[in-house]
């Protein structure tokens, strides 16, 4: 299976990967995820020490095979803008 990308990794985000994981249908190591607070990213690892971390959202679009965009509702404009050099939407 394609690595599963997350944009947004608050409370829906979250509870998206758990269900994935708790179910069994995607391993650990298959996630790749950001989040606008930076910071909390290091809280993501200490829960999940397999999934991919990291600041950049080109990265989780370029290695992804399927992505999720876990944000508010007036933030996917701005995502959907940022993220379209890196993939055809």
């Amino acid at each position: 299976m394609d690595n599963l990308g997350f944009i947004g990794f608050g409370s829906m985000g979250s509870m998206l990967v758990k269900g994935f994981i708790d179910s069994g249908a995607v391993c650990e190591d298959q996630f790749i995820v950001t989040r606008k607070d930076i910071a909390r990213l290091n809280e993501i690892s200490a829960v999940w020490p397999k999934i991919s971390v990291t600041a950049d959202v080109a990265e989780v679009v370029k290695r992804a095979g399927f992505i999720f965009l876990c944000v508010k509702p007036l933030e996917y404009k701005k995502v959907l803008k940022d993220i379209k050099p890196y993939k055809t939407i």
